[in-house]
């Protein structure tokens, strides 16, 4: 692809970042009506507000242009009350909104706050099924057991191999090392497909079933859990050995 294409495809996504910050004053944007371009928003970010900040210190590094960087640190903040929360999904907000930061942008607030978090989610590790399920305050944890885990919550292996090569902590290399294994191993079918989810005994760790949350039924392979299976195989891999 040319040049002249990639700048094009930039300049597009900056305007529609500088169009949501002008539609959204206050929280964080979540989802937007396609007929009205009007965005619902979520005051603590639930899952996909870590997105947001993250398309900010992307532009912030693209441009130089301050504004970015102004819209993105009253958000940084706010993610300070969900660094103990009891999910693995927390990963999403604070590698895209946190640890970019500190990636792209030498944010100290954010690499704070990433590092507080990556060290509240490897507690959360159950040596008994190998991985960090999904938790009590997951969108889909807290109704169907403790043994639950998912594709989706891959990410959090490159999270913690980022805050392990920031601080030099074999623990949080270990757990994301055990998680990434034990995860693919779970929901990678032979054809290359991922499953989305899996119900374990919190016991013993054996497999009770697998299943989706979002696909068509339980041997279909739902399009975004296929996305996340592939990208955050590859960031694990690619991150995973520098410790």
């Amino acid at each position: 692809m040319s040049a002249t294409l990639w700048n094009a495809a930039i300049e597009r996504v900056l305007g529609r970042i500088q169009d949501t910050a002008r539609r959204v004053r206050e929280g964080y944007p979540h989802w937007a009506n396609t007929d009205t371009g009007e965005w619902v928003t979520t005051p603590d970010g639930d899952w996909t507000g870590g997105y947001w900040l993250g398309m900010l210190w992307l532009a912030q590094h693209a441009t130089g242009d301050a504004r970015y960087l102004g819209w993105a640190e009253p958000l940084l903040e706010r993610l300070r009350s969900r660094i103990e929360g009891e999910t693995v999904f927390k990963a999403f907000p604070f590698y895209y909104g946190a640890s970019l930061g500190s990636i792209l942008a030498r944010h100290a607030t954010a690499r704070e706050l990433a590092l507080d978090c990556a060290r509240s989610l490897a507690k959360l590790y159950d040596p008994t099924l190998r991985l960090i399920p999904l938790g009590r305050q997951a969108e889909e944890g807290s109704h169907v057991g403790t043994g639950e885990t998912s594709i989706d919550s891959l990410l959090a292996a490159p999270f913690l191999f980022w805050a392990a090569n920031e601080t030099g902590d074999r623990t949080l290399h270990e757990v994301g090392s055990s998680h990434a294994d034990r995860v693919i191993a779970l929901h990678l079918r032979a054809d290359g497909s991922f499953i989305q989810s899996s119900s374990l005994d919190p016991r013993s760790g054996e497999v009770v079933k697998h299943y989706t949350h979002k696909g068509v039924s339980d041997t279909s392979t739902w399009g975004r859990a296929q996305a996340w299976g592939i990208l955050f195989s590859a960031m694990s891999y690619i991150m995973g050995p520098g410790e």
